[in-house]
């Protein structure tokens, strides 16, 4: 396949989907060594405004403050992060790497017919953030690539961007149970 293998640059940080993340979390720092960042909530759109359906700890890996681990819990019955255990089961949801260059990144996927959860690349304009993920049906788990802005500093996910991503998800998942998953099918 023409450009392929894809020039990966530095891994980034991984996402756990977990029934409970305060117990996952305990785990990882107690016993792991990982350390505590933060706890952030989010509305990805299946809470009520001003309540929040996802719940992430963010933990750097041990000994390298540079790489995270998100550990994050659906917290309605319509979370896509809920409907996503129940379809997939709990562990790893992604695992993300930076490209120097996500636009051409995504249309070498995309001329070699590789699955993504979206058409478009998600890009968040104030931080420079710009994000796909590679769908898992090759890999066992979802890969995410992500391009952050040198000219805005180190590109950090907002709650706009983590929605964005959300969205993919459930079009994924309502096109697996469709039986639709090739690139061209998903939203």
């Amino acid at each position: 396949m023409k450009n392929l293998p894809l020039n990966l640059g530095r891994f980034d940080h991984y996402t756990l989907i977990v029934p409970n993340a305060e117990e996952c979390t305990r785990f990882h720092i107690e016993v792991l060594g990982f350390e505590w960042v933060r706890k952030h909530l989010v509305n990805a759109g299946s809470a009520p405004e001003g309540k929040y359906d996802m719940l992430n700890h963010l933990l750097h890996l041990p000994g390298d403050k540079s790489r995270t681990l998100v550990i994050t819990e659906g917290l309605t019955d319509n979370s896509i992060f809920r409907k996503y255990l129940s379809t997939y089961g709990a562990g790893i949801h992604h695992v993300a790497y930076e490209v120097d260059n996500l636009e051409a990144s995504f249309t070498i996927l995309q001329n070699a017919n590789i699955p993504l959860t979206s058409k478009n690349i998600i890009h968040d304009p104030l931080s420079g953030l710009q994000q796909v993920f590679i769908s898992k049906e090759s890999t066992g788990y979802f890969i995410e690539l992500i391009e952050r802005s040198p000219s805005t500093g180190k590109g950090v996910f907002k709650e706009k961007n983590i929605v964005q991503l959300a969205n993919t998800m459930n079009s994924y998942l309502d096109n697996n149970k469709a039986g639709n998953l090739h690139p061209n099918n998903i939203e």
